[in-house]
């Protein structure tokens, strides 16, 4: 079983008496069973300050908060990065600001759209190089188109991050 954090979404360790995140006490955390569905909670028990009410209880004794036993629902739980991770981000970010695109995707195992990106990047540079006027309104819209492209597969990359499939797999 683990416990979660309802005041920063952090995972409170079995051993700990508080959460290391924040400081909020391990008996207010939310309990989620090894599936990540939440166990059916003590019903009086605070979840703001964690005092033991009576069973029934709308409001606790203690801080006067209401004891809402669909406060499971309000909780993110966070995921710790890994290094491969941090690497993808890392390469989708700061290239990026340099018209250099898809290489998040590449470290991230998504070959068709890291070489997609990487043709447009080439083309981008190409056309930069011997085309585009640093002047103008043209060099404008260039501007925009590039800002919509670094955009646009920077979050890809997180969403690939952040994000899993049921099956525990990167995103789409």
């Amino acid at each position: 079983m683990k416990y979660i954090c309802r005041e920063c979404g952090q995972e409170i360790p079995d051993d700990a008496e508080f959460c290391y995140g924040c400081g909020a006490l391990k008996k207010t955390a939310m309990a989620i069973d090894d599936t990540g569905v939440p166990v059916n909670e003590k019903s009086g028990v605070c979840p703001h300050c964690g005092f033991e009410n009576k069973e029934g209880d709308a409001f606790c004794a203690s801080c006067g908060k209401p004891i809402a036993p669909m406060m499971t629902a309000q909780v993110m739980i966070q995921r710790k990065l890994t290094t491969r991770d941090k690497i993808a981000i890392g390469l989708a970010v700061v290239p990026g600001i340099f018209s250099v695109f898809g290489l998040g995707h590449l470290v991230m195992k998504k070959y068709s759209r890291a070489f997609l990106y990487m043709a447009i990047s080439a083309i981008w540079i190409y056309l930069y190089l011997f085309y585009i006027r640093t002047t103008g309104s043209m060099f404008f819209l260039w501007l925009m188109f590039e800002f919509f492209i670094y955009f646009r597969q920077s979050m890809e990359v997180i969403g690939l991050v952040y994000f899993k499939g049921p099956d525990n797999k990167r995103g789409p």
